[in-house]
């Protein structure tokens, strides 16, 4: 169990135990906010020869409106190499975007998302030779992303999230020769706060005459 697992694993736990006492009845509303946990299924670039990996991810997001809203995820995860002399590899994702909630109803809410990321790598020492070069030491790079997915409700507070999405690595090799991998989210969210909008005052009736 890496160190990176451990606090992404320490620091949800922390999160739910102080945030469940205050969660108030709430599903996409107007200034709710939702924190998540879930498994990340990440396919990397045949590029980086790295192994696809199953990860922890923790999620929180508000949003201003049923339909707007901003994410910010982070995944941790230890890779192995495909190719020459295995070796581990930490690799760290940051998202940071928008979510158009699509659909906002009671028990299913479909959302699309788009933003801007950080991918980073931190491989151990090893020999060089017979793996991409680019493992040789680690290395930052700016990503960007696009998907979408579904919340489907279990209650008026938690929800199953479902989520995926197309990344595209800046390999420092121009922009036509960047790293595109996919990736998809599966775990529980938790609505918190929240209100639904203000209610429009009635017609007044009309005056008999």
């Amino acid at each position: 169990m890496t160190h990176h697992y451990r606090l992404v694993r320490s620091a949800v736990t922390l999160a739910a135990l102080l945030l469940l006492p205050a969660m108030t009845l709430a599903v996409t509303k107007d200034h709710s906010a939702e924190i998540g946990l879930a498994y990340t299924f990440t396919h990397f670039d045949t590029q980086t020869t790295l192994e696809y990996r199953v990860s922890p991810t923790v999620m929180v997001g508000y949003n201003f409106t049923k339909r707007h809203g901003l994410e910010v995820e982070f995944t941790s995860t230890t890779a192995t190499t495909r190719k020459g002399p295995s070796f581990h590899v930490d690799v760290d994702t940051l998202r940071a975007g928008y979510v158009f909630n699509a659909f906002p109803k009671p028990k299913v809410v479909s959302f699309f998302r788009l933003g801007l990321g950080v991918w980073s790598i931190d491989p151990e020492p090893h020999k060089a030779g017979g793996s991409a070069s680019r493992l040789d030491e680690g290395d930052t790079s700016v990503m960007l992303y696009s998907g979408g997915g579904f919340r489907f409700f279990i209650t008026d507070r938690v929800a199953i999230r479902v989520a995926g999405s197309v990344d595209y690595i800046d390999a420092g090799n121009g922009l036509n020769h960047g790293d595109i991998q996919g990736s998809g989210d599966l775990g529980f969210v938790f609505m918190m706060g929240g209100r639904e909008p203000a209610e429009k005052p009635a017609a007044e009736e009309e005056k008999k005459p």
